[in-house]
């Protein structure tokens, strides 16, 4: 969201983090009874405020106590406290009525700031946004914030109670709203809590465009214009946002339009419908004409919340540009790169930077660096081949001309609810006897976005690196490395290790920080890539806790078929079919770990390899589901679909289908590990 808006938080789903888990269980102890254990009624109390309410330190008083003394925002893990203290206060405030709310709120003793000059109204709208947020997410964010009551409240409901909050405490109540959006998978329409300053609402135009700003509208869609008359809100688009909502399918467009005009109610005072028009007349998309003005839409949502059972699960989607460059019938130059974008549900925040991240590094592999010598990038590297072909034209050795190639492939080496590892392998043949691939990694802490470094990792970095230094010494000089020792690592390699410790040049995996040593740097081209791992046993007491893997019992496997209907995933993949392939479902049988479903390609040394991720999940729940539209090859697959064993190994299998029934075949992959 851009300046204008303050938003508070975002809690449509959360990640389960240790930090926030400690906070939240030091919170719940500073509050003695902070929610109601009286059952529900047929005829519930009125949830009307009654103003004559004779202040009491009832359950509420203790509730908001909590909240001023164990809520701090943007410290690790406040997501998941604001989220049980706002489940708490709805709960209990809907339970025991208005009158009860009233009286507890009036009973506040405590101040206007805390100790450390926190302002409790701030806080207390934070759990507002937060209570706002939760309203149609389903219930896993409450059982990852310890909060164990069944929710059914309505977001008039969250209003009710905290509407009577601040009246009563003397506080002016907040303009809150709700932002809506698609879910990553275009199925279900998603809303988090926002607060806005009164005075940002008097310009509709630029309060709606910087609301949805990132989450419906993106690369210069926006609203053109907006007028309100006798509580009909036009909004005119632009080209961007028109062409944006035409290029989606119907699903798309319904959730899109859904989300504006639901954002649109209610944000804009005085608001009842919104009519869509594109350059001042009504907007076409050739599914719809928006010739009438549009409601509230409403959705039902799904017992288990908008991703399945697992809606907290850091999800990483793929995609890949694929292009080449032709002179007549020659090929001149191929290009392929993989882009990644992550999606983290319970944190758009952290998922925004994240994301800005990857796009700036796709951004410069695509046009090069300028920091860089030759800058490099598609077009320094097609301009090259253009001329070398010329020239090789010219003189009569196109013989000896052989196509440029520039690849990017990308995967997940680690991806939990703590930290995301990421696999960069980049490759360029400009020429020459051969190529040239080198691989990099990026590391992300799931619970800020930011990237880390080694440094980032203990408490005391010198000692840490040159603890990691001797230990990749010792490594070295080792098992499966004691013939490089030998005679493969150039003369004084030693000197250069500890260069290797250094960012971008490792990653997190299963079995621990792993550090690369990419051709050229300690060993000639021919021993290729080698890497080190410092084991987490060894890790175990010299990095911090949080970033250790979580101690995890599953034991799930996912099992397949082909369908000829489209079922209601929870996830779908379309490999490039454009809905056209082929649909085949898995589905999760307990909880599976560390899904992926990853590109192969056979190889004339036998063998398949990973040619990069399409698609990757932490974890699937028990009975979630994935749809893979795809296309099956007449000779080799060229997917497979893989899981983390209980001993941390990997499941996998390569996708056939049967030529003597039609049916999905998952053959067991005994050349997994293979690489290029």
């Amino acid at each position: 969201m851009t300046k204008r808006v303050n938003i508070i938080i975002s809690l449509m789903l959360c990640l389960a983090l240790l930090a926030g888990c400690a906070g939240l269980a030091a919170a719940q102890a500073g509050t003695e009874a902070p929610v109601s254990d009286a059952p529900y009624t047929p005829e519930p109390p009125s949830t009307e405020p009654d103003p004559t309410a004779a202040p009491e330190k009832n359950g509420m008083y203790d509730l908001l106590a909590g909240v001023f003394d164990s809520y701090h925002f943007g410290t690790a893990g406040s997501s998941l406290i604001a989220a049980w203290y706002a489940a708490s206060i709805t709960d209990w405030g809907m339970k025991n009525g208005g009158a009860a709310v009233v009286s507890g709120a009036r009973a506040w003793d405590r101040g206007t700031e805390t100790e450390y000059g926190e302002s409790f109204a701030e806080k207390l709208g934070s759990i507002y946004a937060a209570a706002l947020s939760l309203y149609g997410a389903g219930t896993g964010v409450l059982s990852d914030c310890g909060w164990t009551g069944e929710w059914t409240w309505s977001a008039e409901d969250v209003r009710s109670v905290f509407e009577a909050v601040f009246p009563a405490l003397g506080m002016e109540t907040p303009f809150a709203v709700r932002v809506y959006y698609p879910d990553s998978e275009v199925m279900y329409l998603c809303a988090r809590g926002v607060i806005l300053d009164r005075d940002e609402t008097v310009d509709i135009t630029n309060m709606l465009n910087t609301l949805l700003e990132g989450y419906v509208f993106n690369d210069g869609a926006a609203i053109a214009s907006s007028v309100l008359e006798d509580g009909v809100l036009t909004l005119d688009v632009n080209d961007e946002l028109a062409a944006r909502i035409r290029s989606y399918g119907t699903s798309g467009e319904m959730l899109t339009i859904a989300a504006i005009a639901n954002t649109a109610l209610e944000a804009v005072e005085g608001a009842q419908s919104v009519l869509f028009t594109f350059r001042g007349t009504p907007l076409e998309t050739g599914h719809m004409i928006y010739d009438m003005p549009v409601g509230f839409y409403e959705q039902d949502f799904p017992e288990s919340g908008l991703s399945g059972s697992a809606p907290d699960a850091p999800r990483v989607v793929f995609a890949r540009d694929e292009d080449t460059v032709a002179e007549g019938t020659a090929e001149v130059f191929r290009y392929s790169a993989d882009r990644a974008n992550v999606i983290l549900p319970a944190s758009p925040e952290t998922e925004e930077r994240i994301n800005s991240v990857l796009e700036e590094g796709q951004r410069l592999f695509a046009e090069g660096d300028p920091d860089v010598d030759g800058g490099g990038g598609r077009a320094f590297y097609e301009g090259c081949a253009r001329e070398e072909y010329a020239s090789r034209s010219a003189d009569g050795t196109l013989d000896w001309f052989a196509p440029y190639e520039l690849f990017r492939t990308m995967g997940v080496a680690r991806g939990d609810s703590r930290v995301l590892s990421l696999t960069v392998m980049d490759y360029v043949y400009s020429g020459g006897a051969h190529g040239y691939g080198g691989l990099g990694a990026l590391n992300f802490d799931l619970s800020t976005g930011a990237e880390l470094r080694l440094e980032d990792l203990s408490d005391d970095p010198a000692a840490f690196l040159d603890r990691c230094a001797e230990k990749l010494l010792e490594i070295s000089r080792s098992g499966d490395y004691a013939e490089l020792a030998r005679d493969g690592y150039f003369p004084g390699y030693e000197d250069s290790l500890p260069g290797l410790l250094r960012d971008g040049n490792w990653y997190f995996d299963g079995t621990g920080i792993t550090v690369i040593a990419n051709p050229y740097e300690i060993a000639p081209y021919a021993s290729g890539l080698i890497e080190f791992t410092l084991p987490y046993e060894w890790l175990q007491g010299r990095i911090r806790e949080e970033y250790l893997p979580e101690k995890a019992d599953l034991s799930g496997s996912l099992t397949g078929e082909i369908t000829d209907t489209v079922p209601g995933a929870d996830n779908i993949v379309d490999d490039g079919t454009d809905s056209e392939g082929a649909c085949v479902l898995f589905r999760s049988r307990g909880t599976a770990e560390a899904v992926s479903l990853t590109r192969v390609t056979w190889t004339e040394y036998g063998g398949f390899v990973d040619d990069g991720l399409l698609w990757y999940a932490s974890r699937m729940e028990d009975g979630e589901t994935l749809l893979l539209r795809t296309w099956f090859g007449d000779v080799f697959p060229t997917l497979k679909i893989g899981w983390q064993r209980p001993d941390g190994t990997r499941e996998e299998y390569l996708l056939f289908q049967s030529g003597k029934d039609g049916s999905l075949v998952m053959f067991e992959d005994d050349t997994a590990g293979l690489s290029y």
